[in-house]
């Protein structure tokens, strides 16, 4: 067929998805008109994701496992799980919500939606533990929650960029970023049940901060935007950069970001 190969199952599924994905992630697209309601609805993410995970571990028996034994690193890691792949799934929406409305920037609404899942998980943790170990936690967890989903926000970001799926490789890139979100997450979960004294944590601390750091500049350059700021551009003003309607600019072959079909 001209030299060319027939694409595998694997693709013609993967093409499959994404076009029967169309209609409600162009839906979820829509509200970045206003992009109030756009972060209003990622804290909403946040929060459902938080309750889900809350619910389900309370379910499985999952919380207090306890001391950091052999017996105890199933229940952690099935714990892990019920966080990881919640954001993994918001991460991918948002992506697909910014490839969908060709403004690759929206796909850093996965990190807002972190941002209050971990708001939410340090408030419940305050409210049963009411003491001091409430705010040394907030550099273990805020970075690592925030984190997790920046890594995944980069991770997809050439899905969130409009890039083929072929050459976005949105399942390979996404599963390392999984991997590595998982990975650090039990470690760290593993390592607070241990007891850290206050030198490890302070190390621990200022690692995660300097991971956050470090993945929010790569994410927000990947993305094509110095910062969420950015967003509160005018709609007609954004239209009129990308060249859309009849001021598109045929000679241009990046429109914000968005490769040229």
């Amino acid at each position: 067929m001209n030299g060319m190969r027939r694409p595998g199952r694997g693709a013609s599924r993967l093409g499959s998805a994404f076009r029967a994905s169309r209609g409600p992630i162009g839906r979820f697209a829509g509200l970045a008109e206003g992009r109030v309601a756009f972060a209003l609805a990622a804290a909403c993410v946040g929060a459902l994701q938080w309750a889900l995970a809350a619910i389900l571990q309370r379910a499985l028996s999952l919380d207090g496992a306890g001391s950091p034994t052999p017996e105890a690193l199933p229940r952690v890691a099935a714990a892990v799980l019920t966080e990881e792949l919640p954001r993994l799934a918001a991460g991918l929406a948002f992506a697909l919500a910014a490839r969908k409305a060709r403004y690759g920037a929206l796909a850093l609404f996965g990190p807002v939606a972190s941002t209050a899942f971990a708001l939410l998980e340090n408030l419940a943790f305050l409210a049963a533990f009411p003491d001091a170990s409430a705010f040394r936690r907030l550099f273990w967890s805020t970075p690592l929650h925030v984190g997790a989903a920046l890594g995944f926000a980069l991770a997809f970001a050439p899905l969130a960029r409009g890039e083929s799926a072929k050459a976005a490789r949105p399942l390979a890139r996404g599963a390392i970023a999984f991997g590595t979100a998982f990975l650090w997450h039990l470690t760290l979960n593993l390592g607070a049940l241990a007891g850290p004294g206050p030198a490890l944590r302070t190390a621990v601390g200022a690692a995660n901060l300097a991971a956050l750091a470090i993945l929010a500049a790569r994410a927000t350059a990947a993305l094509d935007r110095p910062s969420l700021i950015d967003l509160d551009t005018p709609r007609p003003a954004r239209k009129r950069r990308r060249g859309r309607g009849d001021e598109r600019d045929p000679t241009r072959g990046v429109h914000d970001g968005f490769e040229r079909a």
